[in-house]
């Protein structure tokens, strides 16, 4: 169970860090 928690921990890091890379081209591009 503690290797699936990091797993969802990690997916959850690198989805906010994809979130985080996309508000940043938006804010770029205006």
């Amino acid at each position: 169970e503690v290797s699936k928690r990091r797993d969802a921990a990690l997916l959850a890091a690198v989805e906010a860090l994809q979130e985080a890379s996309a508000a940043e081209r938006l804010i770029r591009c205006l």
